[in-house]
C-alpha cells in the first residue's frame, strides 16, 4: 500500500497477503511458469507482459482504463495478454484462473524482484 503500515482488517490487503502467502508457499510451481516465460520472451519483454497484466487487472479488467493507464492502445493491450496467456498454455482456461494464476505469478516475481509493484 502507499501508507508505511497494511491494516490487515482492510480487504484489498488481505487479499494481498494470502496471494503473497500462497505465492511463497507454492514457489517451486509457480517458478516453473516463470521459467516458461523467461524461455519465451527476454527480461524486458517478460516484464512487460507481466506489468500489462498487473495494470490490466488493478483496474477490474478494463481494457481501456489499462490502455490508458499504460499509454498504449487498446489492440496492444489485448495483444499482450494474448501473448502471454499463449506463453503460458492458459488460453482455454476459465477467466478467474488465469487471472488467479497470473495474480500469483505476480507476486512471485515482484517477491523474486524485491519489488512491490511493476510500476
Amino acid at each position: 500500500s502507499s501508507s508505511p503500515f497494511a491494516d490487515i482488517r482492510d480487504p484489498e490487503n488481505r487479499c494481498r497477503f494470502l496471494l503473497r502467502r500462497t505465492a511463497d508457499r507454492e514457489d517451486t510451481f509457480l517458478d516453473s511458469y516463470l521459467q516458461k516465460l523467461e524461455t519465451a520472451f527476454s527480461h524486458e519483454e517478460t516484464e512487460t507482459l507481466l506489468r500489462t497484466a498487473e495494470v490490466y487487472y488493478k483496474n477490474s479488467r478494463s481494457v481501456a482504463e489499462a490502455a490508458e493507464k499504460l499509454f498504449i492502445h487498446k489492440n496492444t493491450l489485448q495483444y499482450r495478454l494474448k501473448k502471454l496467456y499463449g506463453a503460458l498454455d492458459l488460453t482455454r482456461w476459465p477467466d478467474f484462473r488465469k487471472e488467479y494464476l497470473i495474480r500469483l505469478l505476480l507476486e512471485r516475481y515482484k517477491g523474486k524482484q524485491g519489488l512491490r509493484t511493476l510500476l
